[in-house]
């Protein structure tokens, strides 16, 4: 999906223990993805979670956890996969390389109600809340 408004890969930044409770609820979320002709995305949140608006321009809409801990952010996508991962991976999670060739390893492809995708896993040592951007994290 990266010239279509998508969602983003993972619920938020955070260890990888404190969201693998949302891992069935956030692949439900991405099977339910489906793209109008003209208009953002649609999609069904999990049960408990909850919609909001988009905010900042690429932001179309945002999903939080019933915890309302972590955030999934729906948003326009600029700039391809490999570009968006990199920069994930490294500018943001702090990992020390990120190229064509780890595409492959933290991808895998979806297919929900006609929207092929990727779904990503991208991890590293950093929280990068603070920096803003893709990733949103913490309570509101």
């Amino acid at each position: 999906m990266t010239t279509e408004p998508r969602a983003r890969p993972d619920p938020a930044p955070g260890p990888a223990d404190q969201l693998a409770k949302y891992e069935a609820d956030f692949d439900k979320l991405l099977a339910s993805v489906s793209l109008p002709a003209n208009g953002p995305p649609k999609f069904d949140a999990p049960e408990g979670w909850k919609t909001g608006p988009g905010r900042a321009g690429i932001v179309v809409a945002t999903i939080r956890t019933p915890d309302n801990k972590f955030e999934v952010t729906v948003t326009s996508s600029i700039g391809g996969v490999e570009a968006n991962l990199q920069r994930w991976a490294v500018q943001q999670l702090g990992a020390k390389s990120f190229g064509p060739e780890d595409v492959a390893k933290v991808t895998k492809p979806i297919d929900a109600k006609g929207v092929k995708g990727l779904r990503a896993d991208v991890r590293g040592p950093n929280n990068p809340s603070p920096k803003g951007g893709p990733f949103m994290g913490g309570g509101k």
